[in-house]
């Protein structure tokens, strides 16, 4: 049987160049002929050798074939196929660190598959498993701050938390955030009805008139 090493090479060398690997990736392939042990040691050797680059925990590329810069979204591609989950969207949000008042920048991953977290370059990426419901916000960016705030929890997203995050937003945007109050859990919906306050009631009522005369229309455009 070949060794682990000349097995790794061969996998390597099938890769269009400067293509992100991960450990998993080659298991897979290899059907587990060499023992995990074996093959963590052999990359390890690879990557002293500079044969390799360990881009993150599990993820090599061929070192003279490597990009000079690989994005968050390119790493945590990888990292999913790994797990045989696929990223669906992404969005980027601060979040509160427990038990201090200090805010942490995080790049976030939502996904239909398992949660999982790493480091590149000096920044924590998270995969995070999420409902089907949840995901349907992240087509946009006001549905990505919904989520965000919802995926906070209750502990830190109050009122005044809401109001803080909404407040850059457009009248617009405002009308697409009161939209989705539908798609929020209770908890959040009536705290976001406060943060807003009266503008919530007003938002809904013309939002709720476009849906009326919108329906008048089409009525209208079949009878003709």
């Amino acid at each position: 049987m070949p060794n682990c090493t000349s097995e790794l090479k061969r996998f390597i060398s099938s890769l269009p160049p400067g293509e992100l690997f991960s450990t998993t990736q080659f298991l897979e392939r290899d059907r587990s002929s060499h023992l995990r042990s074996s093959i963590d040691s052999a990359l390890a050797k690879l990557v002293k050798a500079g044969y390799l680059d360990r881009i993150a925990a599990g993820i090599f590329v061929k070192s003279e074939k490597r990009k000079v810069v690989y994005t968050n979204l390119e790493i945590a591609d990888i990292k999913a196929r790994s797990s045989a989950n696929q990223i669906n969207s992404l969005s980027q949000f601060k979040q509160s660190e427990a038990g201090n008042n200090k805010t942490a920048e995080k790049t976030v991953f939502f996904s239909l598959g398992k949660s999982t977290k790493f480091r590149y370059q000096g920044e924590y990426i998270s995969i995070k498993q999420v409902s089907a419901k949840k995901l349907q916000l992240v087509s946009s960016e006001i549905g990505a701050i919904v989520l965000n705030l919802w995926q906070n929890g209750k502990n830190l997203t109050d009122v005044a938390e809401i109001a803080k995050t909404i407040a850059p937003l457009s009248r617009k945007e405002l009308q697409e955030f009161i939209a989705l109050a539908p798609c929020m859990p209770n908890w959040l919906s009536t705290r976001a009805k406060e943060a807003i306050g009266p503008k919530w009631q007003k938002i809904e009522r013309e939002l709720q008139q476009r849906n009326t005369a919108t329906i008048t229309k089409i009525v209208v455009d079949r009878d003709h």
